[in-house]
């Protein structure tokens, strides 16, 4: 079958609903997966086999809808109806009913009946819809399990592609955590608990989705979440269950059945989604099956497996990797392909191939959502509340880590949008629990609530902000970081009304956020530098570096010689961006005392200077035991080769070795793991800080990310290669500093050598504006 084929009619989802433990709508939820938070609680009435003396009980981990939202006590067909009912409302939300009549509906229930009938309490429920009296060509349930929601929806394709339907709504409910079910996985030892840690965390969940042909959806202005490439069917000929290991030939049959209608044969998929659970069986046929699918490229695919969120759902699984899989693609650094596998006990095998679809206002999504309510559960919006200023806060070490590159930081951004969404989500209750956060809180806290108060827009929140304490330097970063994480059209108005505010602290927000926009404040900014506050001047001194302002550059001289120290420095340091060679006196002259910004000031100057006068400088730095550290790191900064054997040297203590590998990588490129000249962790070194209150060592490892070299592999290195170096000739990561290979190094660099490229870039172009390696990872990718 070729998908691609102009006269074929693609597959669109056009709707998708879908509850779980962790939210009541699909927002909600993938939210939270998103985000990676769980919903998990301790079951404490299930046996568990093993014990020496017989049969013991113990608690497992389950992940269930909260009591309030549907009671413990709710079972069989009552329980399917309550999670499902609620999603078709949410998939089927504003279609007129001519549309749902003429659809084809496929539900089904995998949560044993006990009592009542699904169809009919289904049917009675949503009264209001148009519920048929039966599905159409249900496949075998019991065949496919787990399988059995992909394979309706590839039967579902079929009944589009030949005109039977316009619309197919398909539907699937279970749930692990019904006391017989729960007994089972008992039994067989395959619940996650303290005797078992590799165990199944039992959820449940129901989900819907919506199919029709891009020519229907186009033709009634629908929004398309995404669609549908390919698919494959197979079956495992050795299954978990049975006495043979599976070798995953059905998985691997299943996925090249699919890959064989991409045009890109599979090369184009960017992104796996699986229903990996946490058993070893799963695992290993994952493990199996990766290296058999795949093109042999250097294209880095991610796995995601939502039950480390949702818990395993059963047969519902399916409708999460779905769902998750479209709202990653409709995101803002979104994956275009997405493979999805579902596995069943029993030998079925499932996949679907997913293309992105149109992007979606996820303003007015969130909105709507606002609307509806009783959306968001509250233990989850605690949670996103919670991760969000930890990330913030992580996020504040990645931006210059040397283990961390542009989509590494993209992806944590992603969660750290994932989580303000949620928060979002909540509303007013979202809002709540972030303002109280407030009062002791940290920069991080003041990001989530700046965020939500200026997306929302309210001046009462905004206003909450703006107090005494939040307007001081330190808790003022998240709120600048805020208005520098929006768009700019959003943040705009705001930077505006701070910009001609007459208060020192709002007009110093407004000058650092427009700088992380790179937006030219104008004479705004020549203005804030004559303000008598200290804090004002020293960001608008910044600023003018970072917009490259270089009509200011007399008035940054001015400065030189200002009482602050941070005045001083962000004064030389801003004309040294734009070409002043008198500042390398002040830079050095700042760098000879204990300044706290003497490290950045060591690596501007180095690379201002060339030749003798680098090695002249740095002999003086090395021969300081109290500069030796600034030596090493402005080593690496110089970029002069014939430092490389000092480098060496420095490697053999213990204090010095690795931020000299990384010196050393940044001379000549070699990578210390890639490259194969990494050791092991010195003997004597103690990675554990002290944790006795009284000693002053407790700060964290500021090398903590870095590898440890060997010296003698790194010099065998230099021995082969440094010849093809020449001595005083300035290097950056083994090649002369161009314009292109600076761009390169933006783009596949470490967040420092990235700052570091973006640094060399502005001294290359004096009066063009920094690039902002700090700016959100998904904003910077489309920018490099």
């Amino acid at each position: 079958m070729e998908n691609q084929k102009t006269n074929i009619d693609r597959i669109a989802i056009t709707g998708i609903g879908l509850v779980t433990s962790l939210g009541l709508s699909a927002p909600s939820s993938l939210a939270a997966i998103r985000s990676g938070i769980a919903n998990f609680i301790e079951h404490e009435t299930v046996l568990v086999n093993g014990n020496e003396y017989g049969t013991e009980l113990c608690g497992a981990i389950i992940a269930r809808l909260p009591e309030q939202v549907v009671s413990r006590r709710v079972h069989g067909a009552d329980r399917a109806v309550a999670l499902l009912a609620p999603a078709i409302r949410e998939c089927t939300d504003g279609l007129p009913h001519s549309m749902l009549e003429n659809a084809h509906w496929r539900m089904d229930s995998s949560i044993e009946s006990g009592n009542g009938n699904f169809t009919e309490n289904l049917r009675t429920e949503l009264r209001a819809l148009p519920f048929p009296a039966q599905r159409a060509n249900a496949p075998a349930a019991s065949a496919l399990g787990r399988c059995l929601f992909f394979e309706n929806i590839i039967q579902a394709i079929t009944d589009l592609r030949t005109g039977a339907c316009q619309m197919a709504l398909v539907g699937c409910v279970d749930s692990l955590c019904e006391s017989s079910t729960l007994d089972k996985l008992a039994e067989e030892d395959r619940l996650k608990s303290g005797t078992n840690p590799e165990g199944i965390v039992a959820g449940e969940a129901a989900g819907v989705v919506l199919l029709e042909l891009e020519s229907h959806a186009r033709k009634r202005n629908a929004a398309i979440h995404a669609y549908i490439n390919a698919w494959g069917q197979s079956a495992e000929p050795n299954p978990w269950t049975g006495t043979t290991p599976s070798t995953a030939k059905g998985l691997t049959s299943a996925f090249h059945e699919a890959f064989a209608q991409l045009p890109g044969k599979g090369e184009e998929i960017d992104m796996v989604i699986a229903d990996l659970n946490g058993e070893r069986a799963r695992a290993h046929e994952w493990a199996f099956t990766s290296g058999r699918i795949f093109p042999v490229d250097a294209k880095a695919r991610e796995l995601m497996h939502p039950a480390d969120c949702t818990g395993d759902c059963g047969a519902a699984l399916g409708s999460v990797l779905l769902a998750t899989a479209a709202k990653l693609m409709s995101g803002i650094l979104p994956p275009l392909n997405i493979a999805l596998a579902t596995s069943d006990d029993d030998g079925a095998r499932r996949i679907l191939c997913l293309e992105k679809g149109d992007d979606r206002d996820q303003d007015a999504l969130i909105l709507n959502e606002q609307q509806k309510r009783l959306t968001v559960l509250p233990v989850v919006i605690e949670q996103h509340n919670d991760e969000t200023p930890f990330l913030w806060l992580r996020r504040n070490r990645l931006v210059t880590a040397p283990h961390c590159g542009l989509h590494e930081l993209a992806w944590h951004d992603q969660r750290i949008e994932a989580n303000l969404d949620g928060l979002r989500l909540a509303g007013d209750a979202g809002w709540e629990l972030s303002k109280e956060a407030l009062r002791h809180g940290n920069a991080g806290d003041y990001f989530s609530a700046a965020f939500l108060a200026f997306k929302s827009g309210d001046e009462e929140r905004i206003s909450c902000l703006l107090d005494k304490r939040g307007t001081v330097p330190e808790m003022s970063k998240g709120i600048i970081s805020a208005l520098g994480w929006l768009p700019y059209s959003q943040a705009e108005p705001f930077i505006t009304k701070f910009l001609a505010d007459s208060s020192p602290a709002l007009l110093r927000i407004g000058i650092a956020a427009s700088a992380i926009h790179g937006i030219d404040p104008g004479k705004i900014l020549k203005d804030a530098i004559r303000n008598e506050d200290q804090a004002l001047k020293a960001r608008s001194l910044k600023a003018v570096g970072e917009l490259g302002r270089i009509d200011l550059l007399p008035v940054l001289v001015d400065n030189y010689s200002h009482e602050d120290e941070a005045c001083r420095f962000f004064a030389a340091w801003s004309a040294a961006l734009l070409g002043d060679r008198n500042a390398l006196a002040l830079l050095k002259s700042i760098a000879a005392g204990s300044s706290l910004y003497r490290e950045e000031t060591v690596k501007t100057a180095f690379r201002m200077m060339e030749g003798h006068d680098t090695r002249t400088w740095h002999a003086v730095l090395a021969s300081n035991p109290v500069s030796l550290r600034l030596a090493v790191i402005g080593a690496g900064t110089a970029g002069d080769p014939a430092l490389v054997p000092w480098l060496i040297e420095q490697m053999r203590n213990t204090e010095l070795a690795r931020v000299a590998g990384e010196a050393f990588t940044m001379i000549t490129g070699a990578d210390i793991v890639r490259d194969g000249l990494n050791g092991d962790v010195p003997y004597e070194f103690d990675e554990d800080p002290d944790d006795d209150p009284e000693d002053d060592s407790v700060a964290m490892d500021p090398d903590e990310n870095l590898p440890w070299p060997d010296p003698g592999l790194v010099s065998n290195w230099w021995q082969q290669h440094g010849n093809s170096f020449d001595n005083g000739r300035r290097c950056f990561l083994g090649k002369s500093i161009t314009a292109d290979h600076l761009r390169q190094a933006l783009y596949s660099g470490s967040q420092y050598q990235r700052s570091s490229a973006a640094m060399e870039s502005a001294l290359l172009n004096p009066g063009l504006p920094l690039f902002n390696t700090r700016a959100p990872g998904f904003r910077q990718v489309r920018t490099t």
